[in-house]
Parts: C-alpha cells; structure tokens; sequence
C-alpha cells in the first residue's frame, strides 16, 4: 500500500512538472530530486495539500541530501552524473563524447556547462550585429541584419531527427506548412517513428510515408478542405478509448507496430486526432482486451438468472400474459407505458414470498442492497478476467485488486451500516470515488471503457442505500434510460424518471464525457408521437434504412423533399433553406440511398450475406457517393448546420457531412423538437473532483446547442453501428466538455 501511495505520488509530481515546462513532446518527464526546479514544484505541491513550511522544507532536504550521490568529479570543478559514464570508469579515463558537464556553486547546485546561466557573460565583450536604420517590425525574417556573412541557422537535433526519418521513407519535406507548431508536431512524429523505422518492411514503411503525406496536407496552409478530406479518404488509422492517441492500422500486421506514433500523454498526438477527426472518422481501438473487460463490467445483478419480467415466456417466446404482476405495475406507470418490446419490461432485484419482485424498493432497501452487491457477477467477472490479462503482463495487475478492494468494502457496507441511511448511501459513493482514482491511476485507457458501465451501479447501489425508490432494468438496450427513479408527482401519482447515466474524470480545465447515453434509434420508442417512433435505424445499409432512416421517407425525390421540408418546419427551421435547395437536398438524398443500395447488391455474396467491410470500402471510394457529399455540403454549409444541429456539433461534422448524416440528423432534430427535449429523460454526468464522487444531473431540452451528436453509421463485423447517438449536457456546459465518442452501446 505503502509503495503504491508513492507511486502515485510521484506520478503527480511528474505532471506538474510536465505541466510547468508544457513538455508536450514525447520526451519521458523524470522527476529529480537533483534538480532544484523540479524541487520547488514539489515543495508548492506539498504547501497546496496542507503541509506547513517546516514539514515541506524537511521533506525537501531529505531528498536533497541524496543529490551528491548522482554525480561524480572528472576534474577541478568539473562534474558529471554517474549514469552518463560507462560503469568501469575512473578518474583519470577519458571523458566520452556527448557526455554533460556540471559546475558546482558554493550553494551546492550543480549548473550544466553551458546552461543559459553560464552564457550571461559570454558575450559581454562581442560586438552585437549591427541593424539596418530602416529596420522596422515586418523585417522578422532577419534580413535586417547588416554582418555579413552569418551562417544559416543550425538544425536543432528534433529537425535533424526528422530530417533522418524522411530520408529513410524517401519524403520531402512540406514548404506549405508554415504554422511553427504544426511544423513541430510534424517533427516530433517523424522522430518518434525514427525511432522504430528500421523494424518496419518495406510495405509498412511505404504506408508510413502515405500518412506523412497526408498530414502535410493536413497542415498545409494552401489545402482546401475537399484536398485535406482526399487526403485521408484512404488512410487506415484508429484511435485510444480516450482519443488521445492515433494508431497506424496498416502496421498491425507484421511488425505491431501501429503504435509507432507513441503511447505517452501528448498534447501533439491529441491536436492530431482533433485535426483528422475534422474530416474522417476515426474509429476506436478495436482491442479485443479493452472490449471483452468493457462487454464484462456491464451492470447485471441477476447472480446469473434472468431479470424478472412483466410477461410471461412461452416456447422462448414472449405472451401476451402477466408472468410478475409487480413488474407489470412499474411498467404501466407513464411514460413506460409506451413500451411496446416485452424484453425491454424487465427489472432485476429481489422477490418477496409470493416469488414476485418486492415493491416498492423504498421499502425494502437493505433487500435490494444485498441482492445488488451479492448479485453483481459483472464486477467479478470484470475482476477475473483482468487477473488473467495481469498474469499474462497484458494490463496492471493493480486493477482486479481495486475491484476486488470494492467489492469487500460494498459488503462491510453491508453488515456495519443501518440501511437505508444517508450515512450509507456516502460510504457507497466514496467507495465508487476510490475504485475511480484507483482504475484511473492503474490504466486510464481501461478506467475510461470500466468507469462508464460501474457509473450506473454507483447511482443505483448509493440510491438504495439512501432509501430512494429506484430500479435497474433487466435489458442492456433499454430505450434512454440506465436506472428507473419513482417520484411523487405533483398531484400525488408517480413520475418515472429515466436516468442516463454517464461517466467522466475531472480534468483541470474540462470534463471528459464518455460515451453517448442514448442510442436515438431506441429512444424514439419513447415518443408521444406513435408516427415518430419508427424513423431512425441502425446503421447504413440496414434492410428498410439504408441511410439508417426509414426508406418510406425518402423512397422517391418526392417523398424525400416533402419528408424534409415536414422536418424543419415541424422543428422550427422552415426557413433555413430555400425552396430549390430543399428540392436539391431530397435529390441529393435520394440519389445517395439509390446508389447505397447498389453498393449493398454488389457486396452480398451467393450466401445472401453482406460483406461488410467489403459495403464499407465500396462506399468510402465511391464517385457518386463523394460527389453527392460535397454537393450536399455545399448547400448544408457549417453556418446552417450550427442553426440545425448546434455549434459544437456543427464544428465536428460540417467537413464531413454526408447524405446519411444530413437526413437523420434532421430526423433526430425534430424529434428532439416534438417531445419536449425528451422531458421525461433526465441526463446524468458523473466525474471524480477531489476525491469525491461529483453528480450533475439536468433535464433534457430543445436548445441543441446542449446536446452532442456522435453519427455511428457504419456496420462492421463485430458492431451493429447504432445510427445517431446523443449525450445532452445542457448549453451551459458545451464550452467545459469534450465529448468523446465510444463503442460502448454497442457491444454484441
């Protein structure tokens, strides 16, 4: 324990000190105890959590006393560090090149030979450059200067390390970026890959050189968009759970090495995926480990039987007969009343003597409490599943052991609070608060795929224990809502509130939202409007949906003009566009779904199955389909699109709008409109601050600027897409969330 405090210690120290410097490079960020800079950001740290200046100065003279140690004298006031010598040297060898000298003052700091303390004085006696008398402040290309012969500027050793990895993938470098901060980044990139180049086969290193190509495209400042969009039509990459990072696919195969752009925290890889996403959709790391470990921690509290259901089952199908009359009763309260699904009329907890669910939870707390933390097989699943991965050095071995930590103090809950109590429902949520820090310190690309599916039990498992009337549904795909909450209305009767539950982890400036709550293809189910509630599909390609919205809708160009002209009327945009681009948009759309379904044809085998990732291809390299995008965009600028679907929405999509899009962002749109903002849904944001476990939760509403939209349109072998997805965080919050996109609805 003691050992894994320091650790963590430590790694905080490391990021302050990466933060003061803004080291955002790839370069590994060491704390030293010899460097006094990086002292006096430990000392503030210490000051900051409560130490006196006494305790902070002890502390810091322990770690000073060691310095000494880390260097050795190679000749009068001639000092180097120890690990830079080879390990039989003495004094008296040679000194080998490249080897950082020291002096020592009479404080005892060691100061590098050649530091800019030194070269105060180097140049008192030089004569400075003489100007020109005409010099003024647009000469900063340094022609101003009159000493002749000046050198040209020396490469610093990042340029003549990139310079050596476009050589070795025979590129050139580009003089169309002229920003001095992407130009970086460029480099540091080349430099990373450097450092790996040779391991690559000449295929590997030929699909390198294309991704550099395009990324200085992709800086370019001469580039238009539909040449940046071109650019990286073709280019196989994915990124980290956390969108930090940015994998080479192409390098999975024979050298692994889709990696080689860096694994540490960088701000350069972040501003890449930021820059690409702009104009191509990137998919998550499909690592097989992060997925089954996220498909696990899924909440199921049954102990491995089925949630107990309104209807009863017959031959393995549903009938029209009441199997759990308390069920049943739960879910005829409005608006679970409009659920028409019988698997989605399912809740898990525990039966009373009559074998029917106990109702209601309020009333039987300590019951629901037990039967969830010795019912929860996810967490123990979860638990042995990354046991095995620790064993086989695939993840930390620190994150079973937190899950497993939590686990037992969710049964010291148990057996030494009164239940329900507020004082339970706190130790619950600061159990959740620690197992959060913990995940997050072990592994941050698992915490964030873990923390998204515990977030619903935190909620659930801290209600009980507080006493609320709440309940866990039985189904995966319920429609919105990830824990039911029963409220007395106004006039007396219950309210159903459907709580979306979504995890994020407090940064210093933004939150991070994970994931989408809504999967706006099954929470249209929900609609007042009966006609509403059948729009929306899956994924492109899809039997009856081809543009993932219902044919019937734009089957001719007819119906596709009258379909979106209803749309924004009926969402108050009617005056968004002109008569003859509504008329060009249905035809756009409807030319698209055409040629879709061609492609669809041409990608079904003699089996009658779809290739998928042969539908997929087809479609990214279309002609009909690039074309119809462009025109499409043309008329659908970023302006009009922030008046259709939000600012900050408008920001991510409008360089790749697509027909598919389009239409079913207008349809989710106007029924976002004629529900009320989907009033009956309230939308959960949980994140860690401080150590505690932090809950905002709002209504939901019509102002589209508060909700974010991740389009996931494309089926794959192992994902059934899941259409248009949506996490509402409310206007106020647009500016302090990244939301980030993830995979994690739909796992089959």
């Amino acid at each position: 324990m003691i050992s894994k405090e320091i650790n963590h210690i430590y790694w905080r120290w490391q990021e302050a000190i990466r933060e003061r410097f803004e080291n955002d490079g790839d370069q590994l960020t060491v704390a030293r105890p010899s460097n006094d800079g990086h002292l006096s950001i430990l000392k503030e740290m210490m000051l900051k959590k409560g130490f006196t200046t006494e305790e902070a100065n002890s502390i810091v003279l322990i770690l000073e006393k060691d310095k000494d140690d880390d260097y050795t004298s190679i000749g009068f006031n001639s000092y180097a560090l120890k690990k830079d010598l080879p390990n039989n040297w003495k004094k008296g060898d040679d000194i080998p090149d490249g080897v950082q000298r020291f002096t020592k003052d009479d404080s005892g700091n060691y100061k590098p030979v050649g530091s800019d303390d030194e070269k105060k004085d180097d140049g008192a006696g030089e004569k400075k450059p003489e100007t020109n008398p005409n010099f003024d402040q647009t000469n900063i290309d340094g022609d101003h200067l009159t000493s002749k012969g000046s050198k040209e500027k020396k490469k610093s050793k990042l340029e003549q390390n990139a310079d050596k990895t476009r050589e070795a993938l025979g590129i050139e470098k580009s003089e169309d970026v002229t920003n001095p901060q992407k130009q970086k980044d460029i480099d540091s990139l080349l430099q990373q890959v450097g450092k790996n180049i040779d391991k690559l086969s000449d295929e590997e290193k030929k699909s390198v050189a294309e991704f550099f190509e395009s990324l200085n495209t992709l800086y370019s400042d001469k580039a238009t968009d539909e040449e940046k969009e071109e650019a990286w039509r073709n280019i196989n990459v994915s990124a980290s759970p956390n969108r930090q990072k940015l994998y080479l696919d192409d390098l999975r195969g024979e050298s692994g090495l889709y990696k080689i752009l860096g694994e540490g925290k960088s701000a350069i890889r972040s501003r890449l995926v930021d820059e690409v996403s702009k104009y191509k959709d990137i998919p998550e790391d499909d690592n097989k480990n992060y997925i089954k470990a996220e498909s696990l921690a899924k909440p199921d509290i049954g102990g491995g039987k089925p949630a107990r259901s309104a209807l009863k089952k017959k031959k393995g199908k549903y009938v029209d007969e009441v199997a759990d009359p308390n069920v049943d009763k739960i879910m005829s309260i409005p608006p679970l009343d409009r659920i028409t699904r019988a698997a989605f009329k399912t809740l898990f907890g525990p039966v009373g003597p009559d074998g029917n669910l106990l109702i209601p939870s309020s009333d039987n707390s300590r019951a629901y409490f037990e039967h969830s933390i010795n019912n929860n097989t996810s967490l123990q699943e979860t638990s042995n599943f990354l046991k095995e991965l620790a064993e086989e050095g695939k993840a930390p071995k620190e994150l079973s052991e937190s899950l497993d930590a939590h686990q037992q103090r969710l049964q010291d809950i148990a057996k030494n609070y009164e239940i329900p109590s507020e004082e339970a429902r706190k130790a619950v949520e600061e159990s959740y608060a620690l197992l959060a820090e913990e995940l997050h310190d072990a592994s941050p690309e698992y915490a964030g795929r873990l923390l998204k599916q515990f977030a619903e039990m935190e909620q659930y498992d801290s209600e009980i224990a507080g006493g609320d009337e709440c309940y866990l549904p039985g189904h995966g795909s319920f429609p919105a809502g990830d824990k039911l909450l029963i409220e007395k209305g106004a006039a007396g009767g219950k309210v159903v509130s459907f709580i979306s539950i979504k995890y994020g982890k407090s940064g210093s400036k933004k939150r991070t939202v994970y994931g989408c709550p809504a999967n706006m293809s099954a929470l249209q189910q929900l609609h007042p409007d009966e006609t509403k509630r059948e729009s929306l599909g899956q994924y492109v390609g899809q039997t009856g949906y081809t543009l993932a919205v219902k044919d019937d809708l734009i089957d001719t160009p007819q119906k596709a003009e009258e379909t979106i002209t209803d749309l924004l009327q009926e969402s108050g945009l009617g005056d968004l566009f002109s008569e003859d681009e509504v008329k060009e948009l249905a035809s756009i759309t409807h030319s698209t779904k055409q040629r879709t379904e061609e492609l669809r044809e041409e990608a079904t085998g003699p089996d009658g199955k779809v290739d998928w990732k042969k539908f997929n291809e087809l479609r990214k390299n279309d002609e009909t389909l690039i074309r119809n995008s462009r025109k499409l965009r043309e008329i659908c600028n970023e302006e009009k699109l922030t008046k259709m679907i939000g600012k900050r929405n408008a920001e991510a999509l409008s360089k790749k709008l697509s027909p598919e899009v389009f239409i079913s962002s207008a349809v989710f749109v106007n029924q976002v409109q004629t529900s009320d903002g989907y009033n009956f849904l309230k939308h959960n944001k949980q994140y860690i601050e401080g150590g505690e476990i932090k809950n905002d939760t709002i209504d939901g509403s019509t102002d589209m600027d508060g909700w974010f939209i991740n389009p996931r349109m494309n089926r794959t072998p192992g994902r059934n897409g899941g259409g248009i997805q949506s996490s509402y965080v409310g206007p106020e919050a647009r500016d302090e969330i990244d939301s980030v996109s993830s995979n994690s609805d739909n796992i089959i």
